[in-house]
Protein backbone atom coordinates (compact mmCIF):
# COMPACT_ATOMS: atom_id res chain seq x y z
CA UNK A 1 0.00 0.00 0.00
CA UNK A 2 1.21 3.49 -0.83
CA UNK A 3 2.46 5.28 2.31
CA UNK A 4 0.30 8.36 1.57
CA UNK A 5 -2.82 6.20 1.37
CA UNK A 6 -1.85 4.44 4.59
CA UNK A 7 -1.41 7.78 6.38
CA UNK A 8 -4.74 9.04 5.00
CA UNK A 9 -6.50 5.89 6.23
CA UNK A 10 -4.96 6.39 9.66
CA UNK A 11 -6.15 10.01 9.69
CA UNK A 12 -9.68 8.81 8.95
CA UNK A 13 -9.57 6.56 12.02
CA UNK A 14 -8.39 9.08 14.60
CA UNK A 15 -6.75 12.45 15.13
CA UNK A 16 -3.48 12.50 13.24
CA UNK A 17 -0.53 14.86 12.97
CA UNK A 18 1.46 14.30 9.78
CA UNK A 19 5.04 15.55 9.90
CA UNK A 20 6.91 15.10 6.63
CA UNK A 21 9.59 17.13 4.85
CA UNK A 22 8.50 19.56 2.15
CA UNK A 23 7.44 17.88 -1.07
CA UNK A 24 6.64 14.45 0.34
CA UNK A 25 2.87 14.58 0.08
CA UNK A 26 1.13 16.27 3.02
CA UNK A 27 -1.22 18.13 0.67
CA UNK A 28 -2.09 14.92 -1.20
CA UNK A 29 -2.81 13.19 2.11
CA UNK A 30 -5.07 16.11 3.10
CA UNK A 31 -6.88 15.82 -0.23
CA UNK A 32 -7.40 12.06 0.22
CA UNK A 33 -8.84 12.62 3.69
CA UNK A 34 -11.03 15.50 2.48
CA UNK A 35 -12.44 13.46 -0.41
CA UNK A 36 -13.28 10.54 1.87
CA UNK A 37 -14.84 12.75 4.55
CA UNK A 38 -16.94 14.60 1.98
CA UNK A 39 -18.16 11.29 0.56
CA UNK A 40 -19.11 10.18 4.09
CA UNK A 41 -20.75 13.53 4.91
CA UNK A 42 -21.96 15.12 1.63
CA UNK A 43 -23.20 18.27 3.39
CA UNK A 44 -19.96 18.62 5.36
CA UNK A 45 -17.16 21.11 5.00
CA UNK A 46 -13.38 20.84 5.04
CA UNK A 47 -11.18 23.50 6.61
CA UNK A 48 -7.54 23.65 5.54
CA UNK A 49 -5.25 25.95 7.53
CA UNK A 50 -1.77 27.07 6.51
CA UNK A 51 0.72 29.39 8.22
CA UNK A 52 1.52 31.63 5.24
CA UNK A 53 -0.47 33.34 2.48
CA UNK A 54 1.51 31.64 -0.34
CA UNK A 55 0.84 28.23 1.20
CA UNK A 56 -2.87 29.03 1.60
CA UNK A 57 -3.04 29.95 -2.09
CA UNK A 58 -1.05 26.85 -3.09
CA UNK A 59 -3.42 24.57 -1.17
CA UNK A 60 -6.48 26.35 -2.57
CA UNK A 61 -5.18 25.91 -6.13
CA UNK A 62 -4.39 22.22 -5.54
CA UNK A 63 -7.81 21.49 -4.05
CA UNK A 64 -9.61 23.42 -6.81
CA UNK A 65 -7.74 21.45 -9.48
CA UNK A 66 -8.51 18.09 -7.91
CA UNK A 67 -11.99 18.68 -6.46
CA UNK A 68 -13.46 20.60 -9.39
CA UNK A 69 -17.17 20.05 -9.85
CA UNK A 70 -20.56 21.70 -9.74
CA UNK A 71 -21.16 20.60 -6.16
CA UNK A 72 -17.80 21.82 -4.79
CA UNK A 73 -17.09 25.40 -3.80
CA UNK A 74 -14.28 26.99 -1.85
CA UNK A 75 -13.35 30.20 -0.10
CA UNK A 76 -9.83 31.42 0.55
CA UNK A 77 -9.31 33.72 3.51
CA UNK A 78 -6.08 35.68 3.86
CA UNK A 79 -5.11 38.93 5.51
CA UNK A 80 -5.91 40.62 2.19
CA UNK A 81 -9.57 39.57 2.38
CA UNK A 82 -12.20 42.03 3.56
CA UNK A 83 -15.06 40.98 5.83
CA UNK A 84 -17.63 42.27 3.36
CA UNK A 85 -16.30 39.89 0.74
CA UNK A 86 -17.43 36.88 2.79
CA UNK A 87 -20.73 38.04 4.29
CA UNK A 88 -23.65 35.79 3.50
CA UNK A 89 -26.57 37.34 1.60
Amino acid sequence: MNIKVAIAKSALQSNTLVVLPTGLGKTIIALLVAVERLSMFPDGKVLVLAPTRPLVLQHARFFQEHLAGDDVSSVTLTGDSSREQYKRP
